[in-house]
C-alpha cells in the first residue's frame, strides 16, 4: 500500500501513549470532582448530608434524609466529619444558622430541643443569640423543660 498503513496494528508507543491520555483523562475528572464536592468520604455520611441540606436551606433533601432513618440528635465526636462541626447537632447547627424552616423540620422530626452540644449550649441557648422566632418555635417544642 502506497500513502502510509491506514490500519496498522498498534505499536507498543501507541498504545504507551492511549493509556497515559486515559491516565490523564480519569485524574481530571477525579480531581474536578473532588473539587466541586461531589465526590466525598466521610465516617459519617448522614451526619454530613443533614448538614449540607442545612447548608443549602433544602428542606426537602433534609426531610428525604431523615425519613431514611438519620437520626436528627445524632452528631460525631470527632474531627473526621467533612464539616469539621466537632460535637454539634444539626439542630443547634440550623440554629446557629438562622435556618427556621430547617429547624422546623427537624423539630418535626423530633429533634430533642434540650439536647445540647458538646460545649453544653442547648438550643436554646443558641437561639437567644441568634433569632426570637425560632426561639419561641423551640419553647412550643418543649425546649427548656
Amino acid at each position: 500500500m502506497e500513502g502510509g498503513e491506514v490500519n496498522q496494528p498498534a505499536t507498543r508507543y501507541s498504545r504507551l501513549r492511549s493509556k497515559r491520555s486515559l491516565f490523564r483523562i480519569a485524574l481530571v475528572v477525579i480531581i474536578c470532582l473532588f473539587a466541586t464536592g461531589q465526590f466525598r468520604h466521610s465516617r459519617y455520611p448522614r451526619y454530613d448530608a443533614l448538614i449540607n441540606a442545612i447548608d443549602r436551606k433544602d428542606t426537602n433533601a433534609l426531610k428525604a434524609e431523615l425519613d431514611r432513618g438519620t437520626n436528627p440528635d445524632a452528631y460525631p465526636d470527632d474531627r473526621d466529619s467533612l464539616y469539621a462541626e466537632e460535637g454539634i447537632t444539626p439542630l443547634n447547627y440550623a440554629i446557629d444558622k438562622g435556618d427556621y424552616e430547617s429547624v422546623k423540620v427537624l423539630l418535626d422530626y423530633r429533634a430533642n430541643p434540650n439536647l445540647g452540644d458538646q460545649w453544653h449550649y442547648s438550643p436554646l441557648d443558641t437561639a437567644r443569640e441568634e433569632s426570637i422566632a425560632i426561639e419561641r418555635l423551640l419553647v412550643k417544642h418543649g425546649a427548656g423543660r
